[in-house]
């Protein structure tokens, strides 16, 4: 015949019979005490985990919304002005896919942020609207790279013109020339 299974059962000497209740008290309730300890170590764990994440992913918990300069980004424009949006390329991408296409907008710039992705440092380009919109934007020269403002965002409109290429998630536009808005 083999082994008879038992289940773990924690060993707790006895120093008496009033001692020894307590003691099959405490065997009988060994896997609800070990449960609810596993339950808070994992709600502690969690509660750590969600501290250390930052508050806003494109800018860390310590930087402010505005650009690393304190500029304030491109807000509705003035009346009489009309509105700078890339609304409708970014609602119907697709349907622009592979096309070379011309967007006016403000450049924007700033440091990649995140965990894990190995471009933290970087800064990332991008064409931006009055609302607040953004398309992220490849393929730029050095020339190009020095029209933006490190960190921030322009306050004059620029021409983009590129190829919208479709990303797993969205789009990008491969940028072929920039020149500003006249």
């Amino acid at each position: 015949m083999g082994k008879s299974k038992r289940r773990f059962q924690p060993k707790i000497k006895s120093a008496g019979k009033a001692s020894a209740m307590n003691t099959d008290m405490l065997r009988q309730r060994w896997p609800l005490i070990a449960a609810v300890v596993a339950v808070v170590a994992v709600a502690a764990v969690a509660a750590f985990v969600l501290m250390q994440a930052p508050k806003n992913p494109d800018t860390g918990p310590d930087l402010p919304e505005t650009g690393d300069f304190g500029e304030p980004d491109a807000g509705p424009p003035a009346p009489g002005q009309p509105a700078v949006s890339l609304q409708q390329y970014i609602d119907d991408y697709m349907t622009y896919a592979d096309t070379q296409v011309t967007l006016t907008g403000y450049l924007m710039s700033r440091i990649q942020s995140g965990s894990g992705s190995g471009t933290m440092g970087v800064y990332i380009y991008y064409l931006t609207d009055d609302y607040g919109n953004e398309i992220s934007l490849t393929g730029l020269t050095e020339k190009q790279k020095s029209l933006f403002v490190k960190g921030g965002t322009t306050t004059g409109l620029f021409s983009v013109t590129g190829t919208v290429r479709t990303k797993y998630a969205g789009f990008d536009l491969q940028v072929s020339a920039i020149s500003a808005a006249g």
